[in-house]
């Protein structure tokens, strides 16, 4: 007979937040739900505490969908693209475990729409394009999904029956593996006849890549002339109808309405802007927001006349709150931005780490600049590789992928301390894969650490319960202080080395 372990009581995540790739943000019309998704965490739901100060949680939406059993867990919690309707506050779609799923209630509960593709929500940087799904503003029996592998692809659902008909857009071409069709963004063409509809192929060998158009819903599709884009990532459509795109190896660009592409390269030469955002309050369509992955976030009034820049704020990074963020830094790849439908001046970013927020964008570019916090609380999707305790000491001690490893004193608390009592030697950008301690003596702890790609293995000792660490191979230092008098000095460190 096999061994069985019964476990009892109520089980509930040690907290870290924040950590993993937030590859996206979308918000339904109004504002009252803003949705993330992630590479490997799932999809959550913002849920704000209502205080004046913008407290909130992270709801996870997806966890369901994926089986205990599931031999890729962390591949099929990843979720490739996440859009909401229009036309339906409640309504929100998403691309994961390669399928497209719906939801009618806000993410609580989903249905399928689509199987068989396939996704790739931690492949590269491809993974932060987007928007990939979309909605026809004009009927929101039409989504439309752009994949890395399989094309445009187009949903009709029937009205009587509910079931949906997926086809593939043949007069768009399929794009690099991948990449593929990056980004579908609709202009609801107010006062025309029909939607237009916008895709971006990513091309790297530059022949097919480019912004694709429909002007009659989607029946005919054309490539758009102009500046040359041939590896646009996301695309977004402003209120007047313009087209803003951002492309690797490329300046942002601009397409209005019926014309042309033309590059803003009023901004510093970059080859990695990346995230975008349009203000949806601007009924003029000229308030658009750029980021580049590394080096900050761009803010323009006059369509990409001029601009004003708001550099990485200085660690250390809290939430609204107050509570000290322990992943990352802000704007570390920027993947997304997103501007509140509710308040214009709310700009939300998305990036390796994590979600952060300003409430006061018009100040980008000023003097003062603008005040920005991270929303990490509840966005739980480290990957942890190891978590031991001893019988004294630290409540927990834990081994991350990508950001080291931390310290609890409180395992119901973020960890809290000199930076967050992260590992010390050897913190982000590396995996700790192994932590044990000395029976003969707890406060005495070691761990192993590889790169992120698995190689440069070594690993670090601990004397004093995880405060403090040595790589292998090295011993402390300690500080002498000079007399003073004039004169020639000795110092006597046997007892300070036995102890090495």
């Amino acid at each position: 007979m096999e061994p069985r372990v019964f476990l009892s009581g109520t089980w509930s995540s040690v907290p870290l937040g924040g950590g993993g790739y937030m590859t996206g943000l979308a918000s339904n019309t109004d504002g009252s739900a803003i949705y993330a998704r992630t590479d490997v965490g799932g999809a959550f739901r913002w849920a704000p505490t209502g205080d004046t100060a913008g407290n909130g949680t992270w709801v996870s939406l997806s966890d369901d969908l994926v089986p205990y059993s599931s031999a890729s867990l962390t591949e099929e919690l990843g979720v490739e693209a996440i859009a909401t309707d229009p036309n339906n506050l409640n309504r929100v779609y998403m691309g994961a475990r390669n399928s497209i799923w719906g939801s009618d209630d806000k993410g609580n509960n989903w249905y399928q729409m689509r199987s068989g593709l396939t996704m790739d929500p931690n492949n590269g940087l491809a993974k932060a394009d987007g928007s990939r799904l979309a909605v026809d503003p004009r009927n929101s029996n039409v989504v439309w999904y752009g994949s890395g592998h399989n094309g445009l692809q187009k949903g009709v659902k029937d009205p009587t029956t509910g079931a949906w008909t997926w086809s593939q857009v043949t007069a768009v071409p399929n794009g690099t593996a991948a990449a593929g069709v990056t980004f579908v963004a609709c202009d609801k063409n107010t006062g025309g006849t029909n939607t237009i509809i916008y895709a971006g192929v990513y091309d790297s060998s530059g022949t097919t890549g480019g912004v694709y158009v429909s002007t009659d819903a989607g029946t005919n599709w054309s490539k758009v002339g102009g500046a040359t884009l041939a590896k646009p990532e996301m695309g977004e459509v402003a209120s007047n109808g313009t087209l803003y795109v951002t492309a690797a190896g490329s300046f942002p660009a601009k397409l209005p309405r019926g014309g042309t592409l033309s590059l803003m390269n009023t901004l510093p030469t970059n080859t990695a802007y990346h995230g975008l955002a349009v203000d949806p309050g601007d009924t003029t369509g000229n308030t658009v927001y750029v980021a580049t992955f590394n080096n900050g976030i761009w803010r323009s009034t006059n369509g990409g006349t001029s601009w004003g820049k708001q550099s990485s704020p200085a660690k250390p990074n809290t939430e609204p709150d107050g509570t000290l963020s322990v992943t990352g830094n802000m704007f570390s790849t920027v993947a997304d931005l997103l501007v509140n439908p509710a308040n214009r001046n709310e700009l939300w970013g998305s990036d390796f780490f994590g979600a952060f927020r300003t409430r006061d964008a018009q100040d980008i570019g000023t003097t003062s600049g603008s005040t920005w916090y991270t929303l990490q609380k509840g966005e739980e999707e480290t990957l942890s590789f190891v978590v031991k305790n001893g019988p004294t000491g630290p409540a927990l001690m834990a081994g991350f992928g990508d950001v080291g490893g931390f310290r609890y004193s409180n395992a119901t608390a973020r960890p809290s301390g000199t930076n967050g009592n992260i590992f010390g030697n050897f913190q982000y950008g590396n995996n700790v894969t192994g932590l044990d301690f000395s029976e003969a003596n707890p406060n005495v702890w070691a761990r192993t650490v590889v790169g992120p790609s698995g190689g440069g293995g070594t690993g670090a000792v601990s004397n004093d319960g995880g405060q403090s660490w040595l790589r292998f191979g090295e011993i402390a230092t300690t500080r002498i202080t000079n007399s003073t008098t004039g004169g020639w000095e000795t110092w006597d460190l046997s007892t300070f080395l036995s102890k090495q």
